[in-house]
């Protein structure tokens, strides 16, 4: 079975709404992604790339791990804390667009479209380390 795991470095940044604007003179609509989510996506797709992924041609299921960082504010007892339970994290952003980032950013590169994931996981952890682990494997065709 055909699997890429890769890491992405630093805080995930969820997938933004784009921004529509009208021109005053044409009466026309604009949409304009925002500048953080491009960077991300480039950033995944570099990641990516750098572990030498491959293009799954069929379905397909992606495990996503995001690691978030402890703040710096957070007592020595409350970190070891945080650190030996993991769970729960509710700060970094809501779940689908932690993924919708990732997906999105993996269009025509891991993938011909988002539209062959037929099974996706997201995990939410506390770390050192802010990280996305990221997981895409074949799908199993089980009955």
């Amino acid at each position: 079975m055909k699997e890429v795991y890769f890491i992405v470095d630093g805080r995930v940044q969820p997938k933004q709404r784009p921004r529509v604007y009208r021109n005053k003179y044409t009466g026309q609509a604009h949409a304009i992604t925002p500048r953080q989510t491009i960077e991300y996506e480039n950033k995944v797709k570099a990641s990516y790339i750098d572990a030498e992924g491959i293009k799954f041609e069929g379905a397909v299921e992606m495990v996503v791990n995001i690691y978030t960082e402890i703040p710096k504010s957070v007592s020595k007892k409350k970190r070891a804390e945080m650190l030996l339970n993991e769970r729960p994290i509710t700060k970094t952003g809501d779940i689908d667009n932690l993924f919708k980032a990732i997906s999105d950013a993996l269009n025509g590169l891991a993938y011909d479209d988002d539209s062959q994931i037929v099974d996706g996981y997201i995990h939410k952890y506390y770390s050192e380390q802010a990280r996305a682990e990221i997981t895409i494997r074949e799908a199993k065709h089980e009955i």
